[in-house]
């Protein structure tokens, strides 16, 4: 499942601020739930605007850029607290896609297809150790250029 700009904008918006400030690192930097979860403020670089990310899935660490966040705070909440948001906001801004914690970073890998990112940096950026994961993310940019191609009578 992924989401549109539109469509991540309208349920951020229908978050409090901490479950917020969680979606946005989740599309921003294309963050796993746990991964976000687990972050400290010491893994964040402000003068490079990088965030580190210790101990991803295979235990393995990456660096993302990070995005312009105004204000941090510190939180301490259950990956449930921010599952059960998610799902209210989706409800609100009236999404009738089966959305997650997890569809922000799909759709983060997606945008960066379509905006025509390099399939390798977006595998660093994912920290996925083989290319055939990463491909995963192109169906979405085939199915959509099908449907935006015409047919040869509209021609």
């Amino acid at each position: 499942m992924v989401l549109s700009r539109e469509e991540i904008d309208a349920v951020i918006s229908k978050l409090s601020y901490f479950f917020g400030l969680i979606a946005k690192l989740l599309y921003g930097c294309g963050l796993r739930l746990f991964e976000c979860m687990h972050l400290r403020i010491k893994v964040v670089n402000f003068d490079t605007g990088m965030l580190t990310v210790h101990d991803g899935k295979g235990k393995k660490d990456r660096t993302v850029p990070l995005p312009e966040i105004k204000e941090y705070r510190r939180y301490y909440l259950h990956k449930t607290h921010v599952q059960k948001a998610i799902k209210r906001a989706v409800r609100k801004a009236k999404i009738p896609k089966r959305a997650s914690a997890h569809t922000f970073r799909h759709s983060f890998a997606s945008h960066l297809l379509q905006a025509n990112y390099d399939i390798r940096t977006i595998q660093e950026l994912l920290g996925h150790s083989d290319i055939r994961t990463t491909m995963i993310y192109t169906h979405t940019i085939k199915t959509k250029r099908i449907k935006e191609a015409k047919s040869r009578l509209d021609f």
